[in-house]
């Protein structure tokens, strides 16, 4: 290779990174979240019911069927990382992450509990909490009492169908798995590294979620 064709490369810098697979829909298992007005819930099970703008009636959403549907888009995500290697250590700087997330939410309950201050959009970290459930929002925590997972809901653009999002949080209170699902579109999801993320939006037509990194270097 000539020298002028060695300064090319050098100029152009590092290859960018390998187009990162898809994963085919669904990502997760959302079934029986919005329930009938009245459903009680079964012991250790947590329901609001909570009144949309513009919606003349109250929805009663079943926040651990939720929860447990995006359980399971952990559980993939967990997988599909690891087809690719070194994909886990680009994104975490210690090792079972994933295991220390779902492990929390095993063992996690719904508590009456808020947060302290008003919540940022994106929520980071796990902030401190205060006594009393808040209107749209619901913690559960963990068998040491730390934050396992927030679930909050607004409107979504369909009357009187809400927008449901959650946090996983690890057990230093790190955020490392946001899913927002749209009940009048669709569902997309974040996957939180130490050192990047990657983002996964669902494309309509191909019934896929696209996997994109953000901030992510290597292969």
């Amino acid at each position: 290779m000539s020298a002028v064709a060695v300064a090319l490369l050098l100029a152009a810098g590092p290859p960018a990174p390998a187009p990162l697979p898809d994963i085919s829909a669904p990502l997760g298992r959302l079934v029986d979240v919005l329930v009938e007005p009245d459903t009680k819930p079964l012991h250790g099970e947590k329901i609001v019911e909570t009144e949309l703008k513009g919606c003349d009636h109250k929805l009663s959403i079943h926040v651990t069927h939720f929860v447990s549907g995006v359980m399971d888009a952990q559980q993939q995500l967990a997988e599909w990382t690891a087809k690719t290697p070194g994909l886990e250590g680009q994104l975490f700087s210690r090792k079972n992450v994933y295991g220390e997330v779902l492990a929390g939410l095993g063992s996690s309950l719904a508590a009456d509990v808020h947060a302290c201050a008003a919540l940022p959009k994106t929520v980071a970290t796990a902030p401190k909490l205060c006594p009393g459930a808040a209107p749209s929002e619901v913690w559960l925590l963990d068998a040491k009492k730390k934050p396992a997972a927030l679930v909050r809901w607004e409107p979504s653009s369909k009357q009187c169908l809400p927008r449901l999002s959650t946090v996983f949080f690890d057990a230093k209170g790190a955020a490392r798995l946001r899913y927002d699902a749209d009940f009048a579109g669709a569902a997309a999801a974040t996957l939180v590294g130490d050192r990047c993320s990657i983002d996964f939006t669902f494309d309509t037509d191909k019934q896929v979620f696209h996997a994109a990194r953000r901030g992510c270097k290597g292969p």
